[in-house]
């Protein structure tokens, strides 16, 4: 099992697969999207500041921290998780 800095080190910044995500995408400006297990944020942030309405979903409350330190405007983050109904 990797270690949080292990994982970090493996991800570096994500500039790439950030990149080669958004090239698979339509324009998203003016879409509303869901990031589910957005991790630290990477690619919502990416989507938000392609002009989209983004929404950042994990099930780890650490990772949503880093998320929320991202600096970007008006996206939500929500602790959730998506293979339980909500309520």
């Amino acid at each position: 099992m990797r270690s949080r800095n292990g994982y970090e080190q493996w991800a570096g910044d994500g500039a790439g697969l950030i990149a080669g995500h958004l090239e698979l995408l339509p324009p998203v400006a003016g879409s509303r999207i869901l990031d589910v297990a957005c991790g630290q944020g990477r690619l919502t942030r990416r989507l938000a500041r392609a002009g989209a309405t983004a929404v950042g979903l994990d099930l780890s409350a650490a990772m949503l921290d880093k998320a929320r330190a991202g600096v970007c405007e008006g996206i939500e983050y929500v602790r959730a998780d998506v293979t339980r109904p909500p309520g």
